[in-house]
């Protein structure tokens, strides 16, 4: 008998890696689409509400803490500055007078 011809039982691992890599599972080719979608779907929704978008951000409104008036994209940043917390601590709290009714019984 002829010990040339005979396989191995056991595969070479390099066989079964490449099988391995080369086929795609269908939750990654269907994560895949949903993922291209959802860009697309993005993409285009800021191109037809960009004006609508930008003009919220660019918006000037006051500072509730300090007044001081700044764009509604930077006010969270402007709360953390130096500026708005000095202001903060200098700004008297203003104090409301409530009244209680009372009865005679």
């Amino acid at each position: 008998m002829d010990n040339q011809n005979i396989e191995s039982p056991v595969a070479s691992p390099t066989s079964s890696v490449s099988s391995i890599s080369s086929t795609a599972s269908p939750t990654s080719v269907f994560l895949s689409k949903e993922k291209e979608y959802v860009k697309n779907y993005n993409k285009n929704y800021y191109l037809k509400n960009k004006d609508a978008i930008l003009g919220h951000l660019l918006q000037r409104v006051n500072c509730e803490l300090c007044g001081k008036e700044v764009s509604f994209q930077r006010l969270t940043y402007h709360k953390n500055t130096s500026l708005c917390l000095r202001k903060r601590k200098n700004k008297k709290p203003t104090t409301t007078t409530t009244t209680t009714a009372t009865t005679n019984i």
